[in-house]
């Protein structure tokens, strides 16, 4: 493969929409770390900040909304051809998928806030691990993207990466599902079990969404090589 990248994505004409698309990206990355922090604040039951966090989070998915409206704006009167125009909105709504399913993990952190739920130490070690992988999922689908004007060959490399997450964190999942089934079997806190068990399957569904964007990168890199 081909060192350079998808040179047009560096002209004057088209880098607004690599920018933005470069900043939705951002602000999505910027949302997962902060939702880990709130993770260390319900598995040590220190609901203070949690509220301002959830609320930090639902702003940036909401500034990440606006840069994905404006994205598709662009989009739609560029230049580009109708298969470019094409192949950069379904990655932006990939990337729009990522930040709604961080949303959905904040408002499921603050169900855990209202109802003070007790998380036992084994399900808070899986907790924290899940959600490192998961940051760092997110962390080289960004990578990924900033390599795209310059090197396909990085790109498609950090796309790996992702995948290669993406898998450790399945794995991750499947263990933890397990210890939480085994921690609240014979208790009647069915629903601490239950939102535990959601914020589980959403931050497996932000890895997997994240994988499915590097896929579509893949796509792209394939696309423009000669």
């Amino acid at each position: 493969m081909r060192r350079f990248g998808i040179e047009w994505l560096s002209l004057k004409k088209h880098r607004k929409i690599y920018e933005d698309l470069s900043g939705h990206v951002d602000k999505t990355c910027e949302a997962v770390g902060l939702l880990e922090k709130g993770i260390r604040c319900v598995c040590g039951k220190d609901y203070e900040p949690l509220g301002d966090i959830v609320e930090r989070v639902l702003s940036l998915e909401r500034a990440a909304d606006d840069i994905s409206r404006k994205t598709m704006d662009d989009l739609a009167v560029s230049v580009l051809t109708p298969v470019d125009r094409g192949d950069l909105m379904d990655l932006v709504f990939q990337v729009e998928k990522i930040a709604a399913e961080a949303e959905g993990l904040a408002y499921r952190l603050e169900r855990a806030r209202y109802l003070e739920i007790n998380v036992p130490t084994k399900v808070c070690e899986g907790l924290k691990n899940v959600t490192q992988d998961v940051c760092s999922t997110v962390d080289s689908l960004k990578e990924s993207i900033a390599e795209l004007p310059s090197s396909l060959e990085g790109t498609v490399c950090m796309g790996d990466r992702v995948s290669e997450l993406e898998e450790k964190v399945d794995i991750e999942r499947r263990t933890l599902l397990e210890v939480l089934g085994k921690e609240f079997k014979g208790t009647d806190d069915f629903l601490g079990y239950s939102v535990l068990k959601e914020i589980v399957d959403q931050l497996e569904a932000i890895a997997d969404d994240s994988e499915d964007a590097a896929d579509l990168i893949r796509i792209l890199c394939v696309k423009h090589t000669r």
